[in-house]
């Protein structure tokens, strides 16, 4: 009789593991009756993490559960974990040089020299300079 999971390589990327996971267990009939139960679920594990003693090791599965939690969300909402995140680092990536360029160009300063207030309007100024550029392009 083969074991739970075995056919899941574990050098795939640990979010793919971890809806691949979730999918086969769904089909052995483990499953949450609607999205809003699984959203409870991650707010317990958020709770959990955010009791845990900062640093340890039982915080660190503790915010492993969060992230299970979470590709569970994503699974029940017919989303892939894995190519949501990668997009979302994507578009970090873009922002962040987008950012890169304004600190540069308009204000003279780099990023590492950047207070978290200046930061954060970087952030914001590189976030619609990125929307009107795919306004433009629709």
């Amino acid at each position: 009789m083969p074991r739970a999971f075995e056919d899941i390589p574990r050098d795939v990327p640990a979010l793919r593991q971890a809806q691949l996971i979730s999918e086969q267990a769904v089909a052995a009939g483990f499953e949450w009756e609607s999205v809003e139960q699984v959203w409870d679920k991650v707010r317990e594990e958020v709770g959990e993490f955010e009791s845990a003693e900062p640093g340890s090791a039982n915080q660190a599965e503790e915010f492993g559960d969060v992230l299970f939690s979470l590709v569970n969300v994503a699974r029940k909402e017919g989303i892939d974990a894995e190519d949501a995140l990668l997009r979302t680092c994507d578009k970090f990536r873009s922002r962040w040089s987008v950012m890169e360029r304004l600190a540069a160009q308009e204000d003279a300063m780099s990023l590492q020299d950047a207070t978290t207030a200046q930061l954060v309007g970087l952030w914001k100024r590189a976030k619609a300079v990125l929307a009107a550029a795919d306004t433009e392009l629709e």
